[in-house]
């Protein structure tokens, strides 16, 4: 995974990158990915997301936003299951999670 200057980042996403870096060091799995967005995409806006996923070089901005539609239309066929994004919640739980969530 290859990141960006941490003052490249936005002072209203370091909590998020910070979160993401620590959860997913090695970067985020490809089978993460959708689940994590569909948790994200509770608490931030699309444009938030897409750009988190920019400056932890996962996707391009437009890439990554288009992903981000999918994961807030519940009728897209690429949801994740109930199963999937609990298992990433419980990834991201130990790295402040819902501190986080509290204060999105």
């Amino acid at each position: 995974m290859i990141l960006r200057i941490k003052s490249d980042i936005p002072a209203h996403l370091q909590p998020t990158c910070q979160m993401l870096m620590a959860a997913f060091p090695k970067g985020i799995p490809a089978a993460a990915y959708r689940p994590l967005l569909a948790l994200l995409v509770e608490h931030m806006s699309l444009r938030a997301i897409a750009k988190v996923m920019e400056l932890m070089a996962v996707k391009g901005y437009d890439a990554a936003y288009h992903d981000a539609l999918g994961a807030a239309n519940p009728r897209d066929d690429a949801q994740p299951t109930a199963e999937e994004i609990e298992q990433v919640r419980h990834m991201l739980l130990p790295h402040g999670f819902e501190t986080w969530m509290a204060s999105e």
